[in-house]
C-alpha cells in the first residue's frame, strides 16, 4: 500500500519541506473549498453528463436516467438544454443535434470532449453525495487537488536548483539552496502561478485549471531533472487540451537552452538517456488517448475537429487577438510577468549566458504560438472566458515557468521588484473577476470610449460583448454599437449591410465621415464620435445637371425612367469611372453605388481615390467605405467591372451595370 511518506519520497527529495509545503496548501484548499460556492461554467453540459454517466455506470454515454440526474442538479434555466439533449438521445438520426454531444459509430450519443477530467471528478461527485456535501462542488476539489502535485513540482525545481544557479540539475552537483528556502520559494510559485491566471479558473468546471497547472508542473519536473514525472504531467495536460503534446518536442531543446556551456551534441545525449526518453514516450502515449478514444467511439481522431473548427478561420488577427486582446488576451493574465522577463536578468550576464536567456524566451513564444494555431480554427472565439480567454490562460505556463526558471538561479530574490509584480498581477487577477465573456473588460472599456481608432478586435469579440449576447453569427443585419451616452463611439457591421447608418440615425438622415473605417474581413468598424446628417441621393439623371455627382468615361446614354423601371445608365467597357466632387472634408463615410447586372456579373471592384477597396454587390446596395474619409474633399471611382459583354449581334455595347443611384452617408 502507497503511503503518504513514501509517496512525498517519490516526487521530491525534501521530505520535510514537501510536508510542511503540503500541509499549508491543504490548509487554503479547504478554506477556498468551503468558502466559495461552486459555479458551472463554460462547457459545463458535457464535462457534468460525462461525470453523471461514469459516476452511475462507469462509462460515457448519454442514457436517461443520467439526463433525470442532471435534471435535478442543475436549475430550472437550464432545462432547455437539457431537452435537447434527451431529444437527440432518443433519435439522433433525425433530431437537431445537440450542442457538445454526438453520435458515437455505436449508435448512442456522447459528448464530443475527452472524459478523462470528468472520470476524474467522479471520485469526488460520488463522495460529496455520500457525505452530504454539493456534488457540483467535486469539480473545485478536482482543480485544487494540482496544486499540491504543483507545489512539489516547485519545490524540486528549487531544492535541486546548483549553486551557480544555472542548468539543469545533476546529482552532486553544487550545493542546495536550504530546505525552508526551498519551501518558500515553492509556495511563491504556487503563488504566481494563481496570480497569473488561476484565481480566475480554478471554480470552473471544465480542465483549463488542470492542465495550466499540470503543464508548469510538468516543464519544472522536466527541467530539473526528473523527466518520468515531467513527460507523465505534460501527457495528462495534453489530454484535454490537446495542442499541448507540442510541449513534449520542444522540452529538450528548451532544457538544453537552459544550460550555458553545454554543447549541442551533450543535448542531445542527455535526450536520448533512458530516463529523459522515456518521460517523452510516457508524455506521448498519454497525450494519445484522446486520439484512440475519438477513433474507437466516433471513427475519427478529433470529433472536436471534425464539427467545431473550420481552417478558414484561422487568420493573423485572431492570433494577435489571443496575445494582446484588450477583453480576453493572454496580456490580461500576464502582464507584469511578462515585463519582468522582458526587462529582469539581463545585466551583468556573461554574453554566452545571455544568449541562452534570450534563446529560451524565443523558444517559449515559439511554443505558445504553436499552442494557439490549433486554437484559431474554432468557431466560437469569444468563448466562454474568466477574464483572459482560456486558451490564453494555458497558453502563458511556458512564460510563468521561465520567469521561475530565472528566480531558481537568483542568490537573492529582488523582493521590492517581485511584490510590484504581485501586485499587478493580483489588480489584474481582481478586473478579470468583474466582467465575463459577453461583457466589455475595464481595460477595452477605457480604450474604446477614449482612444477607439487604437483597438479593433476581432468582430466576435466586439459585437457579442457590447450585445451582451453569445450570438454573433445568427443576424449578419445587424449593427453593433458601443455608445457613451448618447454618443457613438464605435459601432461593427457586415459589409452586406444595406443601410448601417439607419440603424444608427434617425429617418432620413445618414453618418457624417468624421470618424474613420477599419474593415477586418467582411466586417467594418466605424470610430466616433460618430454625427448624423441629413443623407444624399443623386440619380442617374442629375448627374449632368450641376449636382456634384458626374460620370467620367465608360458609360453609355442616359435612358430615362419607363414605366417601373427606373432610369438610369450602362456601363460600356470593362472600366467605368465616376467623379464625386464636394468641398466638406469628413462629411461623409460611406458611398453606395445602386444598380442592376447584365446576366454574368455578380460583382464589381471598387477603387476609390486609388485605394483597391475589393469587390461588392452593387445590386444589393453593399456599403463602401470612403477610405481617408476625414480628409477626403472628393472621390475619384473606377468601377472594374467583371464579365461586360454584348447584348447581340445589334448591340455593340459591352453592358455590365445599369447604374440607376448613388448615395452619399
Amino acid at each position: 500500500m502507497i503511503s503518504l511518506p513514501s509517496l512525498l519520497r517519490f516526487f521530491t527529495p525534501d521530505r520535510a519541506g514537501a510536508r510542511h509545503l503540503t500541509l499549508v496548501l491543504l490548509l487554503v484548499l479547504v478554506a477556498l473549498l468551503a468558502g466559495r460556492k461552486a459555479v458551472l461554467t463554460g462547457d459545463f453540459a458535457e464535462y457534468l453528463q460525462m461525470t453523471v454517466s461514469v459516476a452511475s455506470h462507469g462509462s460515457a454515454e448519454v442514457r436517461a436516467d443520467d439526463i433525470a440526474t442532471m435534471r435535478r442538479l442543475l436549475s430550472k434555466d437550464m432545462t432547455e438544454q437539457l431537452d435537447k439533449l434527451e431529444a437527440y438521445r432518443r433519435d439522433p438520426i433525425n433530431t437537431p443535434m445537440a450542442p457538445g454531444f454526438y453520435r458515437g459509430l455505436d449508435g448512442n450519443v456522447y459528448a464530443i470532449h475527452f472524459p478523462a477530467y470528468s472520470a476524474l471528478a467522479a471520485v469526488p461527485f460520488t463522495l460529496f453525495q455520500w457525505i452530504g456535501i454539493p456534488p457540483l462542488k467535486a469539480y473545485q476539489a478536482l482543480n485544487l487537488a494540482i496544486l499540491p502535485v504543483l507545489a512539489l513540482a516547485l519545490l524540486h525545481l528549487f531544492a535541486a536548483a546548483p549553486a551557480s544557479g544555472t542548468g539543469m540539475a545533476h546529482p552532486g552537483r553544487g550545493a542546495l539552496p536550504g530546505a525552508d528556502g526551498a519551501v518558500l520559494r515553492a509556495g511563491a510559485g504556487v503563488a504566481l502561478f494563481m496570480l497569473c491566471g488561476g484565481a480566475l479558473y480554478w471554480n470552473w468546471s471544465g480542465p483549463e485549471f488542470i492542465s495550466a497547472a499540470a503543464l508548469l508542473a510538468g516543464l519544472a519536473w522536466y527541467a530539473s531533472g526528473a523527466p518520468l514525472r515531467g513527460g507523465a504531467l505534460v501527457g495528462l495536460a495534453a489530454m484535454q487540451n490537446p495542442s499541448i503534446i507540442l510541449t513534449l518536442g520542444m522540452m529538450p531543446v528548451l532544457a538544453w537552452s537552459l544550460q550555458p556551456g553545454v554543447s549541442l551534441w551533450q543535448g542531445v545525449r542527455n535526450t536520448l538517456r533512458p530516463r529523459t526518453l522515456g518521460g517523452l514516450l510516457l508524455g506521448g502515449a498519454l497525450a494519445a488517448t484522446p486520439v484512440l478514444y475519438n477513433l474507437h467511439v466516433f471513427g475519427t481522431p478529433s470529433i472536436i475537429a471534425s464539427i467545431s473548427t473550420a481552417a478558414s478561420m484561422m487568420n493573423p488577427g485572431r492570433l494577435h487577438s489571443l496575445f494582446f486582446d484588450f477583453n480576453q488576451g493572454m496580456i490580461l493574465a500576464i502582464p507584469a510577468a511578462w515585463a519582468m522577463l522582458l526587462l529582469w536578468g539581463w545585466r551583468g550576464m556573461p554574453q554566452a549566458e545571455r544568449r541562452c536567456r534570450a534563446l529560451a524566451l524565443l523558444l517559449c513564444m515559439a511554443l505558445a504560438v504553436a499552442y494557439a494555431i490549433p486554437a484559431l480554427t474554432v468557431h466560437n472565439w469569444n468563448s466562454g472566458a474568466a477574464g483572459v480567454m482560456r486558451y490564453a490562460f494555458w497558453s502563458a505556463m511556458p512564460f510563468v515557468f521561465l520567469l521561475l526558471w530565472r528566480l531558481r538561479g537568483a542568490a537573492r530574490w529582488p523582493r521590492v521588484l517581485l511584490a510590484l509584480v504581485f501586485a499587478v498581477q493580483a489588480l489584474a487577477m481582481a478586473a478579470g473577476m468583474t466582467y465575463n465573456s459577453v461583457q466589455l473588460s475595464p481595460l477595452a472599456t477605457f480604450v474604446l470610449q477614449r482612444m477607439p481608432t487604437l483597438y479593433n478586435p476581432d468582430p466576435e469579440i466586439f459585437a457579442e460583448r457590447v450585445s451582451g449576447s453569445d450570438d454573433f453569427h445568427a443576424n449578419l443585419m445587424a449593427v453593433y454599437v458601443l455608445r457613451d451616452g448618447n454618443t457613438i463611439r464605435k459601432a461593427l457591421y457586415h459589409r452586406t449591410h444595406p443601410a448601417p447608418a439607419s440603424k444608427l440615425c434617425r429617418p432620413n438622415e445618414t453618418l457624417d465621415g468624421s470618424g474613420s473605417t477599419h474593415r477586418q474581413g467582411d466586417w467594418i468598424y466605424l470610430n466616433g464620435p460618430l454625427r448624423c446628417f441629413k443623407r444624399t441621393v443623386v440619380t442617374a439623371d442629375q448627374f449632368s445637371s450641376g449636382v456634384f455627382v458626374s460620370a467620367g468615361s465608360g458609360w453609355s446614354v442616359l435612358e430615362p425612367t419607363q414605366g417601373q423601371q427606373a432610369g438610369g445608365m450602362w456601363s460600356d467597357g470593362a472600366v467605368s469611372q465616376l467623379t464625386v466632387a464636394y468641398a466638406q472634408p469628413g462629411k461623409h463615410a460611406q458611398l453606395v453605388i445602386r444598380g442592376n447586372y447584365f446576366t454574368g456579373n455578380r460583382r464589381t471592384r471598387v477603387v476609390i481615390n486609388g485605394v483597391d477597396l475589393g469587390n461588392f454587390n452593387l445590386q444589393v446596395g453593399e456599403s463602401i467605405p470612403i477610405p481617408d474619409a476625414a480628409t477626403t474633399s472628393g472621390l475619384h471611382i473606377t468601377l472594374h467591372h467583371e464579365t461586360p459583354r454584348s447584348p447581340g449581334p445589334q448591340d455593340g455595347r459591352k453592358l455590365a451595370l445599369f447604374l440607376q443611384q448613388v448615395s452619399l452617408q
